[in-house]
C-alpha cells in the first residue's frame, strides 16, 4: 500500500512544465462566450482560477454562477425565454434535448478541435457521453482520475469483541451479521437496537453480480452477463437475490428502512453507533471512526473486502471517471471555436496543472524534483482547495490522481497518517480486483414515457417481497403483468440503445 502511495505522490501524472499563462491580461480578446452553470459553496465565483483561464486562452468569460438548491428552475427560466447562454452546464440533458436548445458536438470532438480533450478519452469513455436515442454525443465531458471510491465498511472493533475476523464468504457474514444481533454489539445493554446491515436495498446487489450503486436511486440500469445494459430486475440473477434479500429481512439483519434510506441517513446510523456495516465511500471509515471516538477512542469502523455472495460474486462499484458536464446551445454554436479552445485548454498539461495545483508560489509549489505540491492550507482538505478555485467540477475539466491523492493525504506520507486517515486509504485500494463500472443511465424515450408510473410500482412490489408482505412468485406475477403497461417498451428500448451505445 505504501509503495502505491509513492508511486502516485511522486510519478503518476506529475507535469514538469513551467506556466506561462498565455495571452497577456491586456491583450485584445478573441471573443467572449457567456457560460451559465451551477456551484456549491465553498466555491467563491469572486476569487477563483478563471481570470487564468481567460489569460491562456485569450477568450473572455462572462459565467452566470448559480446556487445548485434553485438551479433547475433557473435554467427552465432561461428556457422560456429564449434568451440562451452559449453552454449550459449542469442542466438535464434530456430536457434539454427535448426543448431543441443544445447542438451535439460529435462532430467537435476531433483532433483537429478538440486535440487534447479527444487525447485525454478513452473509447469506453463515449459509453457515458452518447445519447440514448441518437447516439450523438451533447455535452463536453469532465473526467477524473480515480476510479476508487466506494467500500463496504464494518465496525471491526464489534467482530473483535465477538470475537470474529472479517468475513469474506456469505456463511461468515451471515455468522457476523446474526451475532452483532444477538450479542449485543455495542454494549449499551439494548440487545435490540443494533442495525447489522444498515443501507437501501440495491447495497447487497453486486453481491449477486448485479452491478449496481448504493446511490441506484434514479437509475436502475445494470450491466447483464453479455455486457449489455437492461433494468435490474431483468439480470438473471435478481431472484436469488430477493430470496436472500427477504431471508435476511425476515431474520432482522436487514435494515427495516431498506426501501428508503438514504446515504446520508445511513451514514448517521453508523456514526450514532447501532450501525453495524454498510456499503460506503470509503472516507465514511475515517467519518464514523472520527465521530465514534469521541465516545470511546477504542472504537473503530474499517473498510473490508466486498461481500461474496451465495453465487460467488463479489463485486464493488467503482467511481464512474467520466460525466457529461456542458452543452452549447443553439445560439452557441455559433461561438464553437471559442468555446473549444477553452474547454481543450482545460486537458491540457498547463491547463490541467492550473485547475489542479493552482497558481504557483499561492497554490503550490514545486519540489526538488519539479513536481507541483499543493501546499498548506489548500492540501489539508478538498473543501479549502476548492475554495480557492481547484478542480471546479462543473467545468469540463480532468482531475489527475496525483492531485487528489495530496489532498486526500494532506499532504502527508501514508507512515504520517493517522489511524483512522489509514482506513480511509486502505479502503481506496483493498477493493482494486473487485471494482467494476457501472452501466450508463439510459434515458430513452420509453424510459421518459412509462418510468414515472412504472418505476414506483417495481419498487413497491419489492419492497413488499423483501418485507415479505408478498411471496417471491408473486412479485414476479406482478412483475410480468407490468409488462404490458409499458414495462416491456422500457425493457425492450433499452436493449437497443445499449446496442447502439456498445
Amino acid at each position: 500500500m505504501k509503495k502505491i502511495l509513492a508511486l502516485v505522490l511522486v510519478t503518476a501524472l506529475l507535469m514538469s512544465i513551467c506556466v506561462t499563462f498565455g495571452a497577456s491580461a491586456e491583450s485584445a480578446p478573441l471573443g467572449e462566450i457567456t457560460i451559465m452553470t451551477t456551484y456549491w459553496t465553498p466555491f467563491d465565483p469572486e476569487n477563483n482560477l478563471i481570470k487564468y483561464v481567460e489569460e491562456a486562452t485569450g477568450v473572455k468569460i462572462n459565467i452566470d454562477y448559480n446556487l445548485s438548491a434553485d438551479y433547475a428552475t433557473k435554467v427552465n427560466s432561461v428556457l422560456m425565454s429564449g434568451e440562451l447562454p452559449d453552454v449550459i452546464i449542469g442542466a438535464s440533458v434530456t430536457t434539454l434535448m427535448d426543448q431543441g436548445a443544445i447542438v451535439p458536438i460529435t462532430q467537435y470532438l476531433t483532433e483537429e478541435k478538440l486535440p487534447h480533450m479527444v487525447a485525454g478519452l478513452e473509447e469506453d469513455d463515449y459509453v457515458y457521453l452518447k445519447s440514448a436515442t441518437d447516439g450523438e454525443v451533447y455535452s463536453f465531458p469532465y473526467k477524473h482520475k480515480m476510479p476508487e471510491a466506494m467500500s463496504f465498511i464494518i465496525r471491526t472493533d464489534w467482530l473483535e469483541k465477538l470475537n470474529l475476523e472479517k468475513p469474506q464468504t456469505w456463511e461468515e457474514w451471515l455468522t457476523a451479521w446474526r451475532a452483532i444481533r444477538d450479542q449485543d454489539a455495542n454494549g449499551n445493554g439494548d440487545a435490540a437496537d443494533e442495525i447489522p446491515f444498515t443501507g437501501n436495498a440495491y447495497s447487497l446487489m453486486p453481491a449477486f453480480g448485479i452491478p449496481v450503486s448504493c446511490q441506484s436511486q434514479g437509475n436502475y440500469v445494470t450491466t447483464m452477463p453479455d455486457g449489455t445494459y437492461n433494468l435490474i430486475w431483468e439480470h438473471p440473477n435478481y431472484r436469488v437475490y430477493l430470496e436472500n434479500m427477504a431471508m435476511m429481512y425476515s431474520e432482522g439483519l436487514l435494515d427495516t428502512e431498506f426501501a428508503s434510506r438514504t446515504l446520508t441517513e445511513s451514514y448517521a446510523v453508523m456514526n450514532s453507533g447501532i450501525g453495524g456495516s454498510m456499503q460506503a465511500f470509503a472516507e465514511q471509515s475515517l467519518t464514523t471512526t472520527t465521530a465514534l471516538r469521541e465516545v470511546d477512542p477504542s472504537m473503530k469502523c474499517e473498510c473490508i473486502e466486498p461481500v461474496e455472495g451465495p453465487l460467488g460474486d463479489k463485486l464493488i462499484p467503482s467511481r464512474s471517471t467520466i460525466a457529461a458536464k456542458g452543452c452549447v446551445t443553439v445560439s452557441g454554436e455559433e461561438k464553437i471555436d471559442l468555446i473549444c479552445k477553452v474547454f481543450d485548454y482545460l486537458w491540457s498539461d498547463e491547463g490541467m496543472l492550473l485547475m489542479n495545483y493552482g497558481v504557483e508560489g499561492y497554490t503550490f509549489e514545486y519540489d526538488a524534483d519539479h513536481n507541483p505540491k499543493i501546499i498548506s492550507p489548500y492540501v489539508d482538505s478538498f473543501a479549502n482547495a476548492r475554495g480557492a478555485g481547484l478542480n471546479f467540477q462543473m467545468l469540463p475539466t480532468c482531475w489527475t490522481l496525483d492531485s487528489y491523492m495530496q489532498i486526500l493525504c494532506q499532504g502527508k506520507s501514508y507512515d504520517e497518517l493517522p489511524e483512522a486517515n489509514k482506513f480511509f486509504y486502505d479502503g481506496l485500494f483493498l477493493n482494486d480486483p473487485y471494482f467494476v463500472k457501472l452501466a450508463p443511465q439510459i434515458a430513452t424515450d420509453a424510459y421518459s414515457t412509462y418510468s414515472a408510473d412504472i418505476i414506483p410500482a417495481v419498487l413497491e412490489l419489492q419492497a413488499n417481497a423483501i418485507a415479505g408482505r408478498i411471496s417471491i412468485d408473486e412479485f414476479f406475477t406482478g412483475y410480468e403483468a407490468l409488462k404490458s403497461q409499458g414495462l416491456q417498451e422500457m425493457i425492450d428500448a433499452n436493449a437497443a440503445a445499449s446496442a447502439m451505445l456498445n
